[in-house]
Parts: structure tokens; C-alpha cells; sequence
């Protein structure tokens, strides 16, 4: 409910309490923007605590409906449509936002950027299939799934690849100009239509084929929506620029390689369970993922308000570090307090996935502690690749193997506890060099 007025206020309608507010902060210059941002939080938090809770509950049912065995090739299918996303991705998201975020007042300029890298993520896309389809066969068979049940599965992750890709390019220009509702909408939206899907085909047909199937067809329907909201901002209609394209080539070029290891590296803790572990193993790391997909509500909340805001800032290198400090102890502080509280009801929160999972507690934790560090490393990557500014490949990519290599040395890979204890150690230190480069990188960026 708007008010067009004072007069129209009543202590007893709670839309009065929210215009005064608004008139109040309005008129005080330091308050305003924690108004406006706080608005925005709210509306983000609270769509996507919905958004999450749904998501949540589409998972438990997967997990209920589909026996270990359909859940583990699930696993692997969803995590080889991860890889391929990054894959097909290779930096043009990271260009579009940083090109988008200078341009972002101007339709036409913002439209010929998107259509841009519209236009190249599906190029990415096609080799993106090519070596990953290979690759998923095998994990497939080597986990038992006939050729029938593997060759359904690669079926069905082909439009959910080419689903998420364009998503995540047509949500930039809503981000850019902050207009948190509707994009929310859209989210709440497609993740209700997934969990309506999900159910009752599952109940008819326990595939994990069938699972991928219901998420890209959510995806396809929630793409037509997305399409609208940015043609509002970003004109659509507009043809592909070459500058644009060599610009956000040059970025590419940066992140790619970066990309490339990443798409393995950040799905180290699957790929070393799916080859030395067991099916069941498989099945177990994955279903406390799902119930670890809560982190997600931050990461999204996180890339939605913070990371647009981030790219838009002026050059200034006192400004940019301090702000960067700032947010990155932010997110720690309420990471490690979320942690902290999750680990104390860590039995309750694994015994809500079924008596397949019992005795998970101590492999929750561990993998919490994993998912955390992770979390606290995407948010201090994505404020820099907003800026443009992307770690040196043939620096990092090195000293990161390294990380990961060398806590094996100690650790086992043939373990569940293992695996998790070595993604420990090696995102620490990944997080150490991370942050050393960005305080670097923004001091001589001003």
C-alpha cells in the first residue's frame, strides 16, 4: 500500500509507519543510503529465504524419491552441469558485468553489451559440450548406469545448460540498475514451479534424468520472464558491437584460464569421492550439500546488492580498499556466527535427510567448515572481477595447485573425512593469497 499523504496516516496501518520512515530518511543525506540499502536487504533476504526454503524443500523430496543410486548419478549430472556452466561461462559473465557497469544509465550501450555476451556464452556452450559429455558418460558408467539411463541424462542436462546460461547474463541489467523486486520475483517463481515439477514426476518416474528434465524446464519458463524485466533497462534489439566484443574478450582472455582451473578445483571434493569413494560416499557428501545450500541464500543476497554496487563505484584507490575491507570483514563476522550456531544442531539439522544418512554430524560439520571458506573466497572474487581486476593466471594457478596438491600429502584421498580435510587447508590458504592480491591490486587500481 502507497500513501499519497500525511493526512492518510493511522497509527493502526503499518503502511504509515513505512512513509514516515521513508519521508524521515529521505531527508537525512547519511541515512538515506543505509535506507535505501536496507530496503533492498530486506526485500532480497526476504524472497530468498523463500526462494531457499523452497529449493530446500525440492531437494529433500529428490533425495526422499530417488533411491542412493539415482541420487549419486544425479549428483554427478548436476555437478558436470555445473563445470559445463563455468566452462561455457570462461568470463563472459565477469565482462559483461564490468563493461554493463559503465554503461549501465544507457539502454542502447547496455543492450548491445548483453546481446553480446548472449551471443558468445552460447558459442562457449557448444565446446563446453564437447568435452564434458565424454566425461560425464564415463562418471556414469563407472557408477554402474546403463547406457539407456546415461544417454537420457546427458539428454536432459543440454537445455538446463543453455537455460542457466542465459539467466545468468539476463539478470545483470536488473542487478546494475537495482531493481531487486521483480528480479526476486522471478526467482521465487521459478524455484515454486521446479518444486511443482519435481514431485509428482519423480513419484512417477524415480529418475535422475527426470529430476534434471523438471529443472530446466522451470529455467526455460522463468527465462521468458527475465527476458522482459531486462529489455526494460538493457535494449535487446540491438545488434552485436565488435568493441564491445574484443572488450569483453580482453576479459576472457584474464579469467579463462582462472575459469578452467576453477571448474575443476571447486568440485575437487565430488570428482576425488566419485573416483576413489564409493557410490554410497557419493550420495552422502551430496545430500549434506543440500542441506548446506543455505550459504547460498548469502551468496546470492551478496551478488544481487553488494557486487553491482561494487562495480559502480568511482576510482578511487582509498575508497575501493577500504570499502573492500569492510565488506569482506562483513561477510566473515556473519559466516563464522552462522557456522557457529549451524555445528551446535548439526545432528538434528543431517537427521531431517532420512535414515540413509544417520551418523553424518561430524561430516556435516566438516564439510560446513569447507562450504564457509568457499563462500568468504566467491564473495572477495566476485568484488574484484565487478572491477575488472582479475588475479594473473600464471600466478595463481600454479601457487593454487600447489594448495590443493600439498594437503594430500598428509590427508587421504580415498576418505570422505580426508577429502574435506584437505578442501580445509587448501581454501585457507587460496584465501590468504586472495586477499593479499586484492588489497595490491585496488591500491594501484585508483
Amino acid at each position: 500500500m502507497k500513501l499519497q499523504s500525511e493526512s492518510e496516516c493511522s497509527l493502526w496501518n503499518p503502511a504509515s509507519w513505512w512513509y514516515i520512515a521513508d519521508r524521515f530518511f529521505s531527508q537525512h543525506a547519511r541515512l538515506s543510503r543505509a535506507w535505501t540499502l536496507g530496503k533492498l536487504c530486506g526485500i532480497t533476504g526476504s524472497a530468498q529465504v523463500t526462494v531457499q526454503a523452497i529449493g530446500f524443500l525440492s531437494g529433500l523430496v529428490t533425495i526422499q524419491l530417488l533411491p542412493p543410486r539415482e541420487y549419486a548419478l544425479y549428483t554427478l549430472a548436476t555437478t558436470m552441469l555445473g563445470t559445463m556452466t563455468l566452462l561455457a561461462d570462461g568470463g563472459v559473465a565477469t565482462g559483461v558485468m564490468a563493461q554493463g557497469g559503465k554503461v549501465w544509465q544507457d539502454r542502447a550501450q547496455l543492450g548491445k553489451v548483453l546481446v553480446t555476451g548472449l551471443k558468445m556464452r552460447k558459442q562457449f556452450a557448444i565446446w563446453s559440450l564437447v568435452f564434458g559429455v565424454p566425461v560425464l558418460l564415463c562418471l556414469l558408467r563407472h557408477h554402474g548406469a546403463s547406457w539407456l539411463s546415461s544417454g537420457f541424462i546427458v539428454l536432459c542436462i543440454v537445455p538446463a545448460l543453455f537455460t542457466t546460461l542465459s539467466a545468468k547474463l539476463l539478470e545483470i541489467a536488473p542487478k546494475l540498475t537495482q531493481d531487486i523486486g521483480p528480479l526476486q520475483g522471478v526467482q521465487v517463481s521459478l524455484n515454486a514451479s521446479r518444486f511443482a515439477m519435481v514431485g509428482p514426476l519423480l513419484l512417477l518416474f524415480p529418475s535422475a534424468g527426470i529430476a534434471l528434465l523438471a529443472n530446466g524446464i522451470a529455467q526455460l519458463l522463468a527465462n521468458g520472464r527475465l527476458r522482459k524485466l531486462s529489455d526494460a533497462y538493457a535494449d535487446l534489439s540491438e545488434r552485436e558491437d565488435p568493441v564491445v566484443r574484443r572488450d569483453i574478450l580482453g576479459i576472457v582472455k584474464r579469467v579463462l584460464p582462472g575459469a578452467i582451473y576453477s571448474t575443476f578445483s571447486a568440485q575437487l571434493t565430488i570428482w576425488l569421492i566419485s573416483i576413489f569413494g564409493s557410490t554410497e560416499s557419493l550420495a552422502e557428501v551430496a545430500a549434506i550439500s543440500k542441506v548446506l545450500m543455505v550459504l547460498s541464500l548469502f551468496t546470492v543476497i551478496f551478488s544481487t546488492l553488494v557486487a553491482p554496487r561494487f562495480a559502480r563505484l568511482q576510482r578511487n584507490k582509498h575508497n575501493l580498499t577500504m570499502v573492500f575491507v569492510k565488506v569482506q570483514f562483513s561477510v566473515v563476522t556473519l559466516l563464522i556466527c552462522a557456522g557457529l550456531l549451524a555445528s551446535c544442531f548439526s545432528t538434528q539439522l543431517t537427521a531431517i535427510l532420512g535414515s540413509n544418512y544417520t551418523g553424518t554430524a561430524y561430516v556435516f560439520q566438516l564439510q560446513l567448515v569447507s562450504s564457509i571458506l568457499s563462500v568468504i573466497g566467491g564473495c572477495g572474487y566476485s568484488l574484484l572481477t565487478a572491477r575488472g581486476i582479475v588475479p594473473a593466471p600464471y600466478l595463481f594457478i600454479p601457487m593454487s595447485l600447489v594448495f590443493k596438491v600439498a594437503p594430500f600429502l598428509y590427508f587421504s584421498p580415498t576418505s570422505v573425512v580426508g577429502v574435506l580435510l584437505a578442501a580445509i587447508v587448501s581454501t585457507s590458504l587460496y584465501l590468504c593469497m586472495l586477499h593479499a592480491f586484492a588489497i595490491t591490486s585496488l591500491r594501484k587500481s585508483g
